[in-house]
């Protein structure tokens, strides 16, 4: 089809020759641009007279930009071209005519991309024509935006310590802070002024002693710390607790020269007594609790440069108290704390199928040394027992350490008799070979086996029985290690939910409705299920379907068809009938058919007549910029023309285009194998008005066009054979180019292949 259309072109451009008119390009639908204006929106466009026609003679407009105070102004070019002469724009940084003058531009002083700056908030931009008929114009994008307001520097963080606020702009303020056991010395706040900070910044220090009340928790250093402490050191810290709490210290680092420097701790701040602690060396202390709630904390340095040093942390806790028995296996306790005073419990009790061993509740004793009242219970698994309430859980038997023989476990389970047994398996993990679980449907082994799980057959759905009795037996052998397993078992109803029906336009699978059972739906190729395809009876009074009767709708769309990667589609409708067609993106081609049109099949879902096309990249091929145009220029200058790029060339004033006006960046063929311009470059030359030359003109062109138009008809002997034969090798191509391509994709439906293709290639070259 492209060589169809290009010799359709060679006949319209014969056919424009023999008329003596210059094929041209129309051009695109645009809007004359207004001589100048008053500009206040933040963005915008300044455009010439009757852009993007050429402007006229005699112009002379004015346009003013006006932004917001605080604000400046950019000019970004996308296109300049004026006579280098007569014709000139003048840029002025202010608001008037009067105001400094950025620049004064004529010709191709300007070019696209380039950026002029304002240093207030106004432009004021002249424009003027003399009386010659201009060409070109401009384009000129303008732009405000706030101007940058004074900054003070990054202010920084002390070391240990943080900032509050990364707003740094005159008038801001940020906050500082030490971290736990360091004290901020400085300004606690700094606030920006003319581009500097009304105070230094503050530092945090460990200092050397300190008093501390109501304490809660909170962190104590060595003085300097992390960095080595100081000798001859005499630092005393006193604490106190609120009443009935006690103060439990917790060493985090400890490096102090062992045998002279010391850390010593005392108990109701008793100075002159037997301290009750006294630390030293580089063995991390173990945590220590005091007996009331003051302590005093001494640290004495000999005349030595010290060592790391020390990090505590102190909290309080209540003065007497139990620590918390902890969690047991396969139960929950109530602890909820760390730490229990005397007369305080905690309750266990065991997960679903355990029995509890031991008592089921802990009390904190009194006394100076508080323990619980009795350990903590214990939770097993028993092998076998009779169950009598409607719903309950069994899970494997906890292992016995002396058993060193095989043993059965048996459970017999009784619902009312109104009810059936349902069991559903909550996990199944068996291990060994010889170790199996039988459910039968009654109350001994000789009832009818309903299922037999095991390690090569782990059950894998629910079990019922027809009555209102089960027995399961679990056999294991002689060791402890066949795995585990967990069931559940409930009342079920021994009725059945009612019949769900059948749908229109489609099937149902599945005949039994008891409690637990499903039934499935389908519907015909040309509708879809509108619904859920599987709905399961569940339990009730009366059992019922989880969800309604699903239904059959007619399909009247066609499956999104998708959009390729890399390119786009010009439209999301997919009723029948309608069309969407594809395109790629620059650098890519499309590979398939570029419309697809969604086709009715009677008794089927609607499909697209053909397969979605695909992107595919191609190697970047451009042509070479255009020559330097003396006396002229060329639109668009860019460094990359690809295949299909148009560049259109005009001459100065008083000059003429000779050549084409336009030139398309083709493909390269078997004969060039790289892109080139349709035509050779166009040269400006200066204006004459001469009549001979332009008959003498119209008679080339209308000696070119009898030539094209006599051997097309045959007339001209072996010139226009060889025209007729190279046209019809084009159609033949054409022709067999063409061809769809076959598949088979639920999505698309191939229209059966029309027998009328038209006249054969031979008679419509004839014709």
């Amino acid at each position: 089809m492209p060589r169809l259309q290009f010799l359709a072109g060679i006949l319209c451009a014969a056919g424009l020759l023999a008329a003596g008119q210059t094929p041209v390009t129309p051009p695109a639908e645009s809007h004359a641009a207004d001589c100048g204006g008053n500009y206040t929106d933040s963005f915008g466009e300044l455009l010439s007279p009757q852009w993007p026609q050429d402007y006229g003679n005699n112009a002379s407009c004015v346009y003013r930009i006006i932004a917001q105070p605080g604000h400046s102004l950019s000019l970004s070019v996308n296109a300049f071209s004026m006579a280098d002469i007569g014709d000139t724009l003048t840029i002025h940084d202010g608001a008037n005519a009067s105001s400094p003058v950025i620049g004064s531009y004529s010709g191709h002083m300007l070019g696209a991309g380039d950026v002029i700056n304002s240093t207030g908030s106004q432009l004021y931009l002249s424009f003027s024509s003399d009386a010659v008929n201009g060409t070109g114009g401009f384009n000129i994008t303008y732009r405000a935006q706030p101007t940058p307001a004074t900054v003070c520097p990054d202010p920084g963080s002390p070391d240990y310590g943080s900032r509050v606020g990364g707003d740094f702009l005159t008038g801001s303020t940020v906050q500082f802070s030490c971290d736990d056991g360091y004290t901020l010395h400085g300004n606690s706040s700094l606030t920006c002024a003319d581009g500097s900070w009304d105070a230094p910044l503050p530092t945090c220090r460990a200092e050397c002693g300190g008093s501390i009340t109501n304490a809660s928790t909170g962190v104590i250093l060595s003085p300097g710390y992390p960095d080595r402490y100081a000798g001859n050191l005499s630092c005393t810290w006193s604490l106190s607790a609120p009443d009935g709490m006690s103060l439990r210290l917790t060493f985090n680092n400890f490096s102090m020269e062992d045998g002279k420097d010391f850390l010593y701790v005392y108990d109701e701040s008793r100075l002159g007594d037997q301290p009750e602690r006294s630390l030293t060396g580089s063995t991390i202390p173990a945590s220590w609790l005091s007996w009331t709630h003051n302590i005093t904390l001494q640290l004495v340095t000999n005349t030595d440069t010290g060592m790391g040093g020390f990090s505590l942390l102190y909290e309080s806790v209540p003065e007497t108290f139990c620590r918390d028995p902890g969690p047991i296996l396969h139960g929950v306790s109530t602890s909820i704390k760390v730490l229990y005073s005397a007369g305080q419990s905690v309750s266990y009790r065991c997960d679903a199928g355990y029995q509890l061993i031991g008592n089921a509740t802990l009390t904190c004793q009194q006394g100076r040394q508080r323990i619980w009242d009795a350990a903590p219970p214990v939770c097993y698994a028993p092998c076998g027992g009779n169950l009598t309430s409607g719903n309950g859980t069994i899970v494997s038997p906890t292992p016995d350490p002396d058993n060193a023989v095989s043993r059965d476990c048996y459970w017999r389970v009784h619902v009312d008799d109104s009810f059936r047994v349902m069991v559903m398996f909550n996990s199944f993990e068996l291990q060994e070979s010889d170790t199996y679980l039988a459910i039968f449907d009654g109350e001994d082994p000789t009832a009818a086996p309903l299922a037999n799980f095991s390690s090569t057959a782990p059950a894998s759905a629910d079990v019922y029985s027809t009555d209102s009795q089960v027995l399961l037996l679990f056999h294991h052998g002689p060791t402890n290690s066949y795995g585990n397993f967990s069931l559940t078992y409930f009342e079920a109803q021994k009725k059945h939910c009612p019949d769900p029906g059948t749908v229109d336009n489609g099937r149902r699978y599945g005949d039994d409705f008891s409690i637990r059972s499903s039934v499935n739906y389908t519907c015909e190729d040309a509708y879809d299920l509108e619904g859920r395809e599987t709905i399961i009876c569940k339990p009730g009074n009366p059992p019922t379907w989880d969800y309604p009767k699903p239904r059959c709708v007619l399909v009247k769309d066609c499956v999104d068809p998708g959009t390729p990667e890399n390119g786009q589609r010009d439209s999301n409708d997919t009723s029948v009938g309608a069309s969407v067609s594809y395109s790629c993106q620059q650098g890519y081609q499309l590979v398939g058919e570029t419309t697809l049109t969604c086709r009715s099949r009677p008794g089927f879902r609607p499909r697209w007549d053909h397969q979605s096309p695909v992107c595919e990249e191609v190697p970047i091929q451009l042509c070479h910029d255009p020559a330097f145009l003396h006396y002229g220029t060329y639109t668009p200058k860019t460094h990359h023309y690809f295949v299909g790029s148009v560049v259109t060339f005009s001459c100065n004033s008083g000059y003429v285009l000779k050549g084409n006006k336009t030139l398309v960046c083709l493909m390269g063929d078997s004969r060039v194998a790289t892109p080139r311009w349709s035509n050779a470059y166009p040269t400006c030359e200066k204006a004459q008005v001469k009549t001979s030359s332009a008959r003498s003109g119209s008679n080339a062109a209308l000696g070119v066009s009898l030539f094209v138009v006599l051997a097309l008809l045959g007339v001209g002997g072996v010139v226009a054979y060889k025209w007729r034969r190279k046209i019809l090798e084009l159609l033949q191509k054409s022709k067999t180019t063409n061809i769809p391509p076959s598949f088979d994709n639920p999505m698309y439906e191939v229209p059966a292949n029309n027998t009328d293709d038209g006249p054969s290639i031979e008679q419509s070259a004839e014709a």
